[in-house]
């Protein structure tokens, strides 16, 4: 189930056969669990579902905002002029680093697969 849907008691009771509702995430906070406790259906969740993700995601988010590569890119894409040398070679250290993280958690993750 999507963190977007709601399901209300009254969602719950129309569902005659339901056992389990499954939330992808770490909440269930978009379903009424004393409800559905009531009605003999059990809410569980996935704590772990997208941690890579959020974390690769988290990881470009700090990049990005300590090393202005989005105002960066921006100003070439609007044709605008660097002010100096010294942003050109900001933008490419930026993509360097970028690069080097993005193969350190990828080979950190290859890692971790059992094979």
């Amino acid at each position: 189930m999507w963190h977007t849907i709601i399901l209300t008691k009254e969602d719950l009771e129309k569902f005659k056969t339901l056992r389990i509702i499954v939330r992808i995430g770490s909440g269930v906070d978009n379903i009424d669990v004393k409800a559905a406790g009531e009605l003999g259906i059990a809410v569980c969740n996935v704590p772990g579902y997208g941690v890579e993700e959020v974390a690769d995601t988290t990881l470009c988010l700090i990049l990005n905002l300590y090393r202005r590569t989005y105002w960066l890119a921006n100003m070439v894409r609007e044709g605008k002029k660097f002010t100096g040398p010294e942003q050109v070679n900001l933008v490419f250290k930026n993509i360097m680093l970028l690069y080097v993280c993005i193969l350190k958690i990828r080979k950190a993750i290859v890692h971790d697969i059992p094979f």
